[in-house]
């Protein structure tokens, strides 16, 4: 994230990441133990219970394999990326200059 994104919009890039990350990431423990209910079923023995939490488990990977499959398709265009984005900085340069300055401007 950090060398594909411009300068000036890598907190917002970072922010993104990260919430997405969240939004995915909070109810995955949620999911997994509705799907282990659903499998098991009305059946509260431990083996069916196991069976059922490792099938909810399994399921879960294909979020993981879309995942590893989406990080490779962009690997494609991470160089262009990594170009545009230092372009972008060359013609985004931010001038700093001091909040005060020692010139007085009070009016008289």
């Amino acid at each position: 994230i950090q060398k594909v994104s411009p300068t000036h919009h890598r907190a917002s890039a970072i922010a993104l990441i990260r919430l997405s990350a969240a939004l995915v990431g909070i109810p995955a423990s949620q999911i997994v133990g509705l799907l282990s209910d659903s499998f098991r079923g009305e059946d509260s023995s431990p083996l069916p219970r196991f069976y059922a939490l490792r099938n909810a488990l399994l399921c879960t990977w294909t979020v993981s394999i879309t995942g590893v499959i989406a990080y490779l398709l962009s690997m494609r265009y991470y160089r262009e990326d990594v170009e545009h984005a230092r372009e972008s900085e060359r013609r985004h340069t931010i001038q700093s200059t001091p909040l005060i300055s020692r010139k007085s401007t009070a009016i008289s």
